[in-house]
């Protein structure tokens, strides 16, 4: 298992009980993934430099916010 509690600023299980989706601290704005309960596989990034999110009540869709990247001007 790997620890990771000290890295999520927050976190919200999916309402089937099966995932549990989180936001990581490490990188700018915060990396959104889940991890299966089951411990099976590693968790899936969902999105980079995401700020709110929330999970669909039938578990099959997490939607979220996203600082969009600026492109350089000329």
């Amino acid at each position: 298992p790997q620890v990771v509690a000290g890295e999520v600023s927050s976190a919200q299980f999916s309402p089937d009980g099966a995932w549990l989706v989180f936001r990581r601290t490490l990188t700018a704005g915060g990396a959104l993934l889940a991890v299966k309960l089951d411990g099976k596989g590693p968790p899936t990034k969902l999105g980079e430099q995401v700020g709110d999110f929330s999970i669909s009540p039938t578990s099959d869709v997490v939607a979220f916010t996203a600082r969009s990247v600026a492109s350089p001007e000329t």
